[in-house]
């Protein structure tokens, strides 16, 4: 519309998640637990370019989320929940270049949830590359709000026979404050570049999973901050080397405690390798310290590196075979106490596109 200054994007998208669980007593009664989730919407979104250094977007979305979950055990059938509730947003995003160096955005959102009322929330960044150095200063500030899920509200089950899950009706939305400032620096023609930002994260009522308590429960006021170092090396067109490290500390502010499942240190490194316009390799590891498993710095989880491998061939124009490997040597780990987690495991598939 208007010489494509003004252009409208409208997408239907749906997705939709079934689960089961068995397990079987030292008795012998076998429980076999059923979940299906699914979340259908319409977003309508416009874009308005005045020109090149100005950019409104404007957009409405709406959708429904969809729980629910049952249990047989024992020849006997028992509802957990089966709830939908429906979400309405509507948000801004205006976009300004000044000095033709000097990138700008502002943005805002509300949403209207069906349970818990509106919520506005917001971003501002900003970004100023140095074309002379080689260097992008970048900062943004941002607010945020989540509402719990619906499993989180209305569960009622013990996972793998002994975990309790219990919903918490009386959660609200989880709100935060977030801030961070960071530089990137390219050398060489961009054959390397490296970064590092500077982050901060306030939360009002953050939502977490006691296992202890067997429920789910909101901290009054939780904190988390660090640093994040990130490197890119791209010694031949073909390839390219990535590597991250996150250093970050976290805070219960009620008693000092930090959070739970949530590392001081993590880490990753990506090696991708195109071999040719139709073949191409990634190898990958990454690496999850010490943490704590629940609130209050109750139980330990160990630190665990994880290893895997990927490919792509292209077969077709618009038909490519892909295959994966996660936990290349089989690694033993935990992200929660007690729950298992996948061993080696190999995917493959086709993909088309039209």
């Amino acid at each position: 519309l208007l010489d494509g200054t003004w252009t409208q994007h409208l997408d239907l998208y749906g997705s939709r998640t079934l689960r089961r669980f068995e397990d079987e007593s030292a008795a012998g009664v076998r429980t076999v637990s059923d979940f299906e989730g699914a979340r259908a919407g319409l977003e309508w979104r416009h874009d308005l370019v005045f020109d090149d250094a100005n950019l409104l977007t404007l957009g409405v979305d709406m959708h429904r989320d969809y729980g629910q979950a049952q249990e047989r055990s024992a020849g006997a059938s028992r509802e957990r929940y089966d709830r939908d509730e429906d979400a309405y947003a509507a948000y801004g995003l205006y976009s300004l270049e000044l000095f033709d160096r000097l990138n700008l955005t502002g943005g805002g959102r509300f949403d209207d949830f069906e349970a818990f009322g509106t919520e506005f929330t917001y971003r501002l960044t900003a970004a100023l590359p140095v074309a002379e150095t080689g260097t992008v200063l970048r900062a943004s500030h941002a607010t945020g709000a989540k509402a719990p899920t619906i499993q989180q509200r209305f569960d009622d089950t013990f996972l793998f026979g002994f975990l309790p899950v219990l919903g918490n009706p009386d959660l609200g939305v989880e709100r935060s404050r977030s801030w961070d400032v960071g530089v990137e620096q390219a050398l060489f023609n961009r054959m390397i570049v490296a970064s590092a930002t500077l982050f901060r994260n306030d939360f009002d009522d953050l939502i977490e999973y006691d296992s202890g308590a067997g429920t789910f429960l909101q901290l009054d006021k939780a904190t988390t901050e660090g640093v994040e170092l990130g490197l890119k090396v791209t010694p031949t067109d073909r390839v390219t080397l990535t590597g991250s490290y996150t250093l970050m500390r976290t805070e219960d502010r009620s008693d000092g405690s930090e959070l739970a499942r949530r590392p001081r240190h993590a880490g990753s490194v990506v090696a991708d390798v195109v071999f040719s316009d139709r073949l191409s390799f990634q190898a990958s590891a990454s690496h999850v310290g010490r943490r704590y498993n629940q609130t209050g710095e109750r139980g330990r989880l160990d630190p665990y590196t994880l290893v895997g491998l990927a490919a792509r061939y292209a077969l077709l124009d618009g038909l490519e075979l892909h295959g994966r490997i996660d936990n290349l040597f089989d690694a033993d780990y935990e992200e929660v106490e007690n729950l298992a987690t996948p061993g080696r495991s190999v995917f493959a598939g086709l993909r088309a596109t039209f």
